[in-house]
């Protein structure tokens, strides 16, 4: 039987910030995972969102974001809703589903962003920590 897809695909409202910041944060905590974000309605990542992600040493090269069209569900095991709100896409049936309900670092006035985005940042690398921690324990049993 073969094994599991155990990509990971973290699914946000426009693709501007937590989205790519979990996809950062997973691909220094997890290299052996496939990390992905993706978004309903993707925009771009926002520039002071890559300048603090390069500042806490995570790589921003490739980070985008994606449509969901864009992404091979083959290599997905996992999807993140980190957003408010969102419904999961058709290919999310077949695969483990975790809901981390994030809100929006950007939505405040500009002024509070750069505040926001880094507790969001925290927020996000203490739940993936933990989740990665159980998951290999899990692989480990198997």
């Amino acid at each position: 039987m073969p094994d599991a897809p155990r990509g990971l695909l973290f699914l946000c409202p426009d693709g501007a910030a937590l989205g790519p910041m979990a996809e950062a944060l997973a691909r220094k905590l997890a290299p052996d995972r496939e990390s992905l974000a993706a978004a309903p309605t993707p925009g771009h990542v926002r520039r002071s969102v890559r300048d603090l992600l390069r500042a806490r040493g995570l790589e921003t090269a490739g980070l985008r974001a994606r449509a969901m069209s864009e992404v091979d569900a083959e290599e997905i095991g996992h999807v993140f809703v980190l957003g408010e709100g969102l419904s999961l896409p058709p290919l999310a049936s077949r695969l483990a589903v975790h809901v981390w309900p994030t809100p929006d670092p950007l939505s405040g006035p500009p002024g509070e962003h750069r505040e926001a985005c880094e507790a969001a940042l925290d927020r996000l690398e203490a739940r993936l920590s933990r989740w990665l921690t159980s998951a290999r324990a899990l692989d480990d049993k198997r």
